[in-house]
């Protein structure tokens, strides 16, 4: 089944009606919705709609003005019946593959105030409306700011409006393939304004008999307008049906014990990756088999435990409780609760949303939220230069043959030599190593174990917590996998498509986790003083809520404040670790409670003096004063002597004394730059979690007289009659409003 609605801004041209020819032959739409066409339908040949295998259906009412949708359709649309005809919308009902479906085609007003007759239109039909329901058309609003490019700011109102109906016929709104903005406004540059008016919304139900839709949003030509293809199918075109891993599998006690016989006993010889891809395939049919005989179809399963409970319970009402009665009650009472934890499960990793917990009994909403995702998932148009494909089949050669042409390239490139010769070398030959360093046992698990353990299953058909589960049972096989991938320099030309295919998701995850990881390590010591620095200079960070009363107001500009930063506090803050004493001078340097120079009051010291290591001071792992320094400064040798030497001799180290780490933090700057405030008794009454921040930031305004009454705007030069909207008698103000 398939749709076309198109704003053609006129089809009295030859242009226009060519550019409809075009699409119609190459889409063969069912239904034909036309919408401001300009021109009365009688000024176009009979003819030209026979040609296209249309005839004219219906027309919108508008009163004394000329329709402005036009509602045509083939010979495959069995038994159209028109529902509803307004100045804005036409909605009929008609039937493909044997389902009644409803489709309402829409042409909005561009006056907010005269689509809420449009809106009215549709919440009216949903209690009417019993069967699987889509809207197409220029609905000339927008759910909000990211809909649009340009222009001035959208009308929160009218969104709200748009998005209010949407709800109230529990509509979803279709991703449209191609185009994302099916308006504009045609300017070249500056001015240029595009909006994503055109969309197609289709109910819950819609997806139940129709699991497989999609709009695509073909190029603009000769209207200001993309034309929308909808199509809708009850299976796809091509393909099997994937493998799906069940998370509820990896609970039932038969489940390890079938994974490790038939991991195990699948004998296969050659390289790792043959073994694993080879294992892999085995287990995917062993898994089927299993699946069949120790679950069977879930949902069925589900029906037939209510079926068995609702007779059991029947038998009870008719022929009295008794023992034998009452424990199959019980039994039958379990069985349903496991099948629907079974189909909660199912639902839910189908739905794949990782944002939930834990959800609501089997609710609605996964099974809307995997139709959703089942029906965008696929890919429905592919741009192949300046040739657009639709048709299944044709896209899916094109990618076969598009990977098979990369990983398949005998392209040898030239010249490398000369290039790399002009190239400056920027990785030692250590950095070198590490970065082509095979991945270690414990890495390549690590990598495993970061897989979404819910996460979509990639081509070898297990998500993450098979692996999680499992990994006792693959390691071995999965780490020799992974390690050679690595030795055969990952993708080698002339690779066979069908290995390529099947390459697990974890190997993926594997490479780039480990490039990365090192490319990070060698990063980090080149740039993490300057990212320090970025963030001193350019971050400004606001006062508290306790010290303020809010998160906003007044700023601290950190650069302005470590310009006049006495830098003699932060090494007031520092003090040295003995370690081997090495490093740390003995007299300048802070490694005592204060550096010795400060405590025994001298100005200044002999150079010679100022190179003096505390080193100078140690022998065989234990301190050795000189006699004149423990004669002269008692006290201070008193304070070397009683400070513990570490056993091994490691490096001096310096540390921030000021926290339990003694590592230098963000936050430790900010506490030496901000400036302090009392602190606000009330704050901690308006801000709390239970109260939304919008409430919070109200009663913050208007404590500190921000908010932008009549009066406010008044003082600020705007001229206005300050009169209170709700008395008009009083001038409007803070006080006025809420006192």
């Amino acid at each position: 089944m398939k749709v076309l609605f198109w704003n053609i801004r006129g089809i009295g041209n030859d242009d226009s009606r060519t550019e409809l020819s075009n699409i119609c032959r190459l889409h063969h739409p069912d239904l034909v919705c036309i919408a401001e066409p300009m021109v009365t339908f009688n000024s176009i040949s009979a003819t030209y709609w026979d040609s296209l295998n249309l005839y004219a259906l219906t027309f919108n009412s508008r009163g004394t003005l000329a329709p402005n949708l036009w509602l045509l359709t083939s010979s495959a649309c069995a038994d159209p019946l028109v529902i509803s005809i307004s100045d804005q919308q036409v909605t009929v009902r008609c039937t493909f593959d044997h389902i009644p479906s409803q489709f309402t085609f829409v042409y909005a007003s561009t006056s907010p105030i005269k689509r809420r007759d449009l809106w009215a239109d549709f919440i009216s039909l949903r209690p009417q409306t019993q069967v699987p329901w889509m809207a197409i058309g220029d609905f000339n609003a927008i759910l909000g700011a990211h809909e649009q490019i340009g222009g001035g700011r959208p009308s929160q109102a009218s969104s709200a409006q748009f998005s209010n109906m949407s709800d109230t016929c529990n509509f979803t709104h279709l991703n449209t393939s191609g185009a994302a903005f099916t308006w504009s406004n045609g300017w070249r540059s500056r001015g240029r304004t595009e909006r994503r008016l055109d969309r197609s919304l289709c109910d819950i139900s819609w997806f139940d008999s129709w699991p497989h839709s999609n709009c695509i949003a073909l190029p603009k030509v000769v209207s200001d307008h993309n034309p929308l293809i909808f199509s809708g199918s009850r299976v796809l075109s091509s393909g099997h049906r994937p493998f799906r891993f069940q998370s509820m599998w990896v609970q039932h006690p038969s489940f390890r014990e079938t994974v490790t016989h038939c991991w195990r006993n699948t004998v296969v010889y050659g390289c790792p990756m043959f073994i694993i891809l080879q294992k892999l395939k085995a287990l995917k049919t062993c898994l089927r088999q299993w699946n069949f005989s120790v679950f069977g179809d879930v949902h069925n399963r589900v029906a037939n435990a209510r079926h068995n409970l609702s007779m059991i319970q029947q038998r009870i009402s008719t022929e009295g409780i008794n023992n034998d009665l009452f424990e199959e009650e019980i039994v039958a009472k379990t069985t349903v609760m496991e099948s629907l934890q079974m189909h909660e499960a199912f639902w839910k990793d189908r739905a794949r949303v990782k944002w939930l917990t834990k959800g609501d009994r089997n609710s609605s909403f996964f099974h809307a939220y995997a139709r959703i995702k089942s029906s965008s998932s696929h890919i429905s148009c592919i741009l192949d230069g300046n040739n657009l494909l639709t048709d299944p089949l044709a896209i899916e050669n094109h990618i076969v043959n598009f990977y098979q042409t990369l990983f398949c390239s005998s392209f040898t490139p030239s010249c490398i030599d000369e290039v790399c010769e002009v190239i400056q070398p920027m990785v030692t030959d250590s950095e070198n190593d590490l970065l082509s360093a095979l991945p270690t046992d414990e890495e390549i698990k690590e990598a495993v174990f970061s897989l979404n353990a819910s996460s979509a299953p990639g081509p070898d058909g297990f998500p993450g917590f098979f692996y999680h589960h499992c990994w006792d049972i693959v390691s071995f096989d999965v780490i020799q996998f992974v390690k050679q991938f690595f030795q055969s320099n990952w993708l080698y030309p002339n690779a066979n498509s069908n290995f390529l295919v099947l390459i697990p998701k974890f190997v993926f995850l594997m490479l780039f986790n480990a490039l990365f990881l090192r490319i990070k390590l060698l990063l980090y010591l080149a740039v993490v003083s300057q990212i320090v620095l970025a963030l001193f200079q350019n971050v400004s960070m606001c006062l508290t809520k306790k010290t303020r009363g809010g998160n906003m107001g007044v700023k601290v500009d950190i650069a302005k404040a470590f310009d006049t930063l006495d830098w003699s506090f932060l090494l007031r803050n520092c003090r040295w670790v003995i370690g081997n004493g090495s490093t740390t001078s003995l007299w300048v340097d802070k490694w005592l409670d204060k550096p010795i120079v400060d405590v025994v009051g001298a100005t200044e010291i002999a150079p010679s003096l100022s190179r003096t290591k505390v080193s100078n001071i140690i022998r065989m792992g234990k301190w050795v004063i000189p006699f004149i320094f423990s004669s002269t400064f008692p006290d201070l040798t008193k304070e070397i002597l009683e400070m513990p030497l570490p056993i091994d001799e490691d490096k001096d180290v310096l540390i921030w004394e000021v926290s339990t780490s003694g590592v230098f933090s963000f936050s430790d700057g900010y506490e030496i730059v901000r400036h302090r405030f009392p602190v606000k008794s009330w704050a901690s009454i308006i801000w709390r979690p239970f109260i939304p921040p919008r409430y919070s930031i109200l009663v913050w305004k208007i404590l500190f007289n921000k908010l932008p009454t009549d009066d406010q705007l008044q003082r600020r030069g705007i001229p206005l009659a300050p009169i209170c909207q709700l008395c008009h008698k009083n001038s409007e103000s803070i006080d006025h409003l809420f006192l």
